[in-house]
Formats: structure tokens, sequence, C-alpha cells
């Protein structure tokens, strides 16, 4: 099939498009290497153009590609000790933001479009949005803001994340219309938020210290946002972190917003936000002390540049 779709490919371009292509790679072999001799000695002369290498199958090496239709690929764990939902915005943005989530075998992650049954989840996640109050409307107009109401005053988990978080209070104001139309919208209601979108976007690396689950853990992350968010019932909430500003949590701890992207990729917190969940199920909490998930990326990354160097004729490349 391989071979196949090389001279397919090849077939269609045009002569001075072809005479681009220096080498060819074979990629995700499954088998042993001696097996495609013969066939790399035909392609190369039906093509004149060089075989530079053939990568084998990496298994489970790194996260998927970066594809809102691979949120529908993602199977279930059916050994996973909680279920998290994961709203699934018609605008959604970041959602490699809970890839350390999935990474977690206990884990089983539950993309849920607006118009599907929300159920009891162990906890939902509303993400961010790449058009935050377009993506409210939604979820009103599809009725899953009323399940999350009913869900959360069930006893539910929610964790939003920037714009999540902005939809988690009471109202958006966006006077300039930088959004869309003109107006104020009201929100779920589950913070005491008000939130205006501003012109000017904030996008900055952060390095904070959280207060929950854990105090004192150290937490890297980044912001980008057009919203600008303030309490309006500080006795009702605490801040999640050193920075008052970036996030807070709700007096019975069911309720989580916060501006920081890349929050679970930092495993310390991440596993002690996961053990609140196991807690309330009679579970036995997860270690916190393991490498955090940007490591652990960067792990993945050196194999797969070890493989790289063995499998690929780095000299003909650079020649």
């Amino acid at each position: 099939g391989a071979f196949a779709h090389i001279i397919g490919t090849l077939e269609l371009l045009a002569p001075e498009e072809r005479s681009l292509i220096k080498g060819i790679v074979i990629n995700k072999f499954r088998g042993q290497r001696s097996l495609l001799d013969s066939g790399i000695e035909w392609l190369e002369k039906r093509t004149n153009i060089p075989v530079i290498g053939v990568i084998p199958w990496i298994e489970e090496v790194f996260p998927a590609e970066d594809s809102l239709s691979l949120l529908e690929q993602r199977s279930s764990k059916f050994n996973a000790d909680i279920t998290i939902a994961i709203i699934k915005l018609p605008r959604i943005s970041n959602f490699t933001d809970f890839d350390p989530l999935d990474s977690e075998s206990s884990v089983n992650i539950k993309y849920l479009n607006p118009n599907d049954n929300l159920g009891y989840p162990d906890a939902v996640i509303i993400p961010g949005s790449k058009t935050t109050i377009s993506d409210l409307l939604v979820l009103q107009k599809s009725g899953m803001a009323t399940a999350l109401k009913n869900y959360q005053a069930a006893g539910g988990t929610i964790m939003g994340i920037c714009g999540g978080f902005q939809m988690l209070g009471e109202v958006l104001i966006d006077a300039q219309g930088l959004e869309g139309q003109r107006g104020e919208y009201q929100g779920l209601g589950l913070l005491p938020l008000k939130t205006v979108i501003a012109a000017q976007k904030i996008s900055r690396q952060r390095q904070v210290i959280a207060n929950y689950p854990l105090g004192n853990l150290p937490i890297i992350g980044y912001e980008i946002h057009q919203g600008r968010s303030k309490i309006t019932k500080p006795d009702m909430v605490s801040p999640l972190f050193n920075d008052r500003d970036l996030g807070f949590i709700n007096n019975n701890q069911s309720v989580w917003g916060n501006y920081l992207h890349g929050i679970f990729d930092n495993s310390p917190w991440r596993r002690s936000w996961l053990n609140l969940l196991r807690k309330k199920r009679g579970l036995e909490g997860l270690p916190t002390g393991v490498a955090n998930y940007r490591e652990q990326r960067e792990m993945m990354l050196d194999s797969i540049t070890d493989q790289v160097n063995r499998h690929l004729n780095l000299k003909l490349i650079f020649n």
C-alpha cells in the first residue's frame, strides 16, 4: 500500500513539483525492515528517487495531532475509575489542555456535544473558546446550561478554563461588539463573576503558586484571553492561586474556574485535583510525586529524535 501511495502521488505531480522531491521516507512501518528491501530497490529504480529511511511504528509515543476530528476517535478506558466529561464547544480552543488527563489510565475522558445528555460524570470541564459569548448562547439554547446547573446543584464538580471560566460567571459584557453583537449576556451563575470583553488580548506565560487543592504547589501555564474578570462577592469564593485574579473556587469546592491554560500539565496539581474526585467515590488517592507532563513530553520528543537519527540517512539529507 505504501509503494502504491508513493507512486500515485508522484504521478500526480507536475514535473517541476516532482523535481523538488529529493528523498522518500516510509513512516510507521510494522515488521522487519528487511522485508522491504526488494520493494525499496524497485521503488528507487522506478522513481529515480532514493529512499532515505524507514521509520518504525513508535507505540503511543506522542499525543494525537491537533485536530478536532480526533476527539471523536479517543476510545473509552474500561478499567478507568473516574469519568470526566468535557463539553465540546462549537468553537473550542486549546483542547490539548486535556492531553495530560487523557494520559491518566484511571481517567476516562468523554467529549460531549451541547445537545448530548450530560449524565452524572465525576467532573465536567468547560474548555476555552475562540468566541466565548456565542458558545455560551449555544449552551443555553441546547439546554446544556440548565443541565450543568442541575448537575452542580446535585453535588457535581465543574471546572471552567479561560472562556469556560467566564461562562461560569453571572454576566459577560461586550460593549464594543468585539465578539459579535454588543450587549450584556447572562452566564451560568455558578461563580459570582463579572467579565468585560476588552479589545486588547492578554497573552503571557505564568508561574504562580496554587492555594487549592493543595497549598504551595508551583504551577506553570499561560494566559490568552480578551476578558477581564472580577469577583462580585468575595466572601463566596477563594482564590485558586497567589495571583487573585487568575482563578477562583467556590466555598464548597464544587466549582473551579481559572484563566490558566496548561494547568493539567502540572502533574502534582493534576493528581491532587483527581484525588478530590476519587475521594468522593471512596477510592484511594493517586501518588502526586510524579514528573510534570511537559517533562514527559520532552522525553517523548527525545525518543522520537533517537528513532529518527537511527533510521534516517541524515547525512544524505544535510548534503
